[in-house]
């Protein structure tokens, strides 16, 4: 398993390194192993890149260690504006073909040349079944997540009770969709605009549902997909297409860093990495980084006294 190469290099390595320094016990070792994951597949490589660099962000916004981010952490009318850039640079970018991974929404077709200066919908029913069919589905989409993070928690508390059940993604996309829609149908019948303008205005809209679910792993996830469109439209423009189509890239030099570094904070200072980070961090290594925790925390002089 790819997820699996850490683990060894993490135990091993630190021992081949001698005496035990501050960056020597886990960084070091961790990001050796991490390297390995430049050589798998494409899309395990880029499922490895999303969970680490997702992880990566969210643990900065929750250490709050500059101005930025401090203002980000405590003012969620930041965190939704945030949001808004973020979906209106998704969504344009699905929409052009600069954005090939998950997102939570999908864009609606762009329409064709020879309709750009067309003042009415491109989609085959009427504006209101449009919008309406777009929320039920994400609804249920939605439904189906929330069912399943309470299925989830009832396993771990051995409570099973419908009140677990929060009906937050079910809210969240629908809502979603539902502001999306419908600025996009609305804005179109305006002449003032390009179409592109247009969606670009109904997908920053759209992002003003971040208030019925503000998370900060939606947030940095959102931060992460935006600046892969971005360096996807960058690598579109450039004329050397060679190293466009390049199994290896920036990524795969930045992705060893971050993982190291999320497991030596993990150990060390697990107060600054999320806990959606630890999840991964333990499923990576196997739970060794996990245990290593534990042993850390019996050799603090708090608990040796």
């Amino acid at each position: 398993m790819p997820a699996s190469y850490p683990r060894p290099c993490v135990r091993y390595g630190s021992q081949a390194l001698g005496e035990f320094h501050l960056y020597t016990l886990l960084f070091v070792p961790s990001a050796f192993g991490a390297a390995f994951i430049a050589g798998v597949t494409p899309r395990v490589k880029r499922l490895q890149h999303t969970a680490i660099f997702q992880s990566l962000i969210e643990s900065l916004l929750l250490q709050r260690g500059n101005p930025l981010t401090r203002a980000l952490g405590a003012s969620k009318t930041l965190q939704t504006l945030l949001f808004m850039c973020c979906s209106a640079l998704i969504l344009h970018g699905k929409q052009r073909r600069l954005h090939n991974g998950f997102w939570f929404l999908t864009p609606d077709r762009m329409p064709p040349p020879d309709a750009a200066a067309l003042t009415s919908c491109s989609h085959e029913r009427d504006c209101g079944s449009h919008i309406a069919q777009g929320v039920r589905n994400y609804f249920l989409i939605g439904l189906a997540m929330d069912v399943f993070k309470m299925l989830i928690g009832c396993a771990k508390t051995g409570l099973w009770s419908l009140k677990q059940l929060r009906l937050e993604s079910a809210t969240w996309l629908s809502c979603y969709m539902a502001i999306y829609r419908t600025s996009h149908c609305y804005l179109k019948r305006k002449p003032a605009a390009s179409d592109s303008l247009k969606h670009i205005i109904a997908s920053f809209l759209g992002g003003l549902s971040y208030l019925c679910y503000p998370k900060l792993s939606i947030l940095s996830y959102a931060l992460l997909e935006a600046m892969r469109t971005l360096w996807n439209a960058y690598n579109k423009n450039k004329t050397n297409l060679k190293k466009q189509k390049s199994r290896f890239g920036y990524s795969d030099v930045i992705f060893p860093l971050a993982l190291a570094y999320l497991i030596h904070n993990y150990v060390f200072e697990p107060g600054k990495v999320s806990v959606l980070a630890g999840i991964i961090i333990d499923s990576t290594t196997a739970n060794y980084a996990g245990n290593l925790q534990k042993r850390m925390r019996l050799l603090e002089p708090s608990s040796m006294g």
